[in-house]
């Protein structure tokens, strides 16, 4: 995608994420910090700070290899760079919160399919949280910001996957086939 498409996608992608149901009614929002060639989420993230909604972003605990997660409220200031340059919660001005809290959940992804399948960076973080989420009494609502580009018609998936319920690109929302969450061959 040229520079320009890839922002204007972007633009129609936080709109629609924007105005969605789920995230307009949810009292606590996961979402990420860009990295790389990621959908942009910096509306996303002060939307949710203006409406007064806590706003979860995830920070890598290398220790339990998982994700932790933490409130932002001063997203200039909570923020730092880690390793490979993404931009997380410092753990020690930002509370921690339950993952059963959450109520939607901007997923991350390489690639995405209609059945819910995400193809991730390969370590399960997402996915083991979500797991986690659902066990602990969490209902969150799933949600992939995707370019249309990144939507496919399979992705492989392994035993430990966790699906999406939806996807929004630049120019459709797909409700995915996935039922809580596990997803299935096929």
């Amino acid at each position: 995608m040229s520079p320009a498409s890839r922002a204007a996608a972007a633009d129609r992608i936080q709109d629609a994420v924007l105005a969605h149901p789920a995230f307009t009614s949810a009292g606590v929002v996961m979402a990420y910090s860009t990295f790389g060639s990621e959908l942009d989420t910096s509306r996303i993230l002060a939307a949710v700070r203006e409406r007064g909604a806590t706003l979860v972003l995830p920070r890598i605990d290398r220790q339990r290899d998982a994700l932790a997660l933490h409130a932002v409220d001063d997203l200039a200031h909570d923020l730092v760079p880690n390793r490979w340059g993404i931009r997380e919660p410092r753990p020690e001005g930002c509370r921690l919160v339950h993952a059963a809290d959450l109520q939607f959940v901007l997923v991350p992804g390489v690639a995405f399919d209609p059945h819910g399948r995400r193809l991730g960076y390969g370590k399960g973080y997402y996915d083991r949280l979500l797991r986690r989420s659902i066990a602990e009494g969490g209902t969150p609502y799933t949600v992939a910001g995707a370019f249309d580009l990144q939507v496919v018609n399979a992705v492989p998936i392994e035993a430990h996957d966790f699906g999406i319920m939806e996807i929004v690109s630049e120019s459709r929302g797909i409700g995915c086939t996935v039922q809580s969450g596990s997803v299935t061959r096929g």
